[in-house]
């Protein structure tokens, strides 16, 4: 079995993380965490040393592609991203602008 390297979610969530873990889970597979780091650059050393592969997204992978090999997987795997400002005020100009340029891709809870 692959040993998988991966962002530990002590204390926070990863998105990743979690997406791959629900992924694995919907399709009854088992995944050998065999390591858990805190960083992108910890794990991206480690899969350098061949201790075991990641799944990441590939923004966070481009600065180092020069030296691994990136291989697109399927399903696509994507999380919810949601933009978070005060309940207890207006939405800052910035803030409203941002909202109007993404238009219908946000709405309310």
């Amino acid at each position: 079995m692959q040993s998988f390297i991966s962002r530990n979610n002590v204390g926070t969530c990863w998105g990743i993380r979690s997406a791959v873990d629900r992924a694995f889970a919907l399709k009854n597979l088992d995944r050998r965490v065999t390591i858990e780091v805190a960083d992108v650059a910890t794990c991206v050393h480690l899969v350098r040393a061949g201790l075991g592969v990641a799944l990441l997204p590939r923004s966070l992978l481009a600065p180092y592609e020069s030296d691994l090999l990136a291989r697109r997987i399927t399903p696509v795997l994507g999380w919810h991203v949601v933009m978070a400002t005060p309940a207890t005020r207006t939405p800052s100009a910035a803030a409203q602008a941002f909202i109007k340029l993404i238009g219908p891709d946000i709405s309310s809870p």
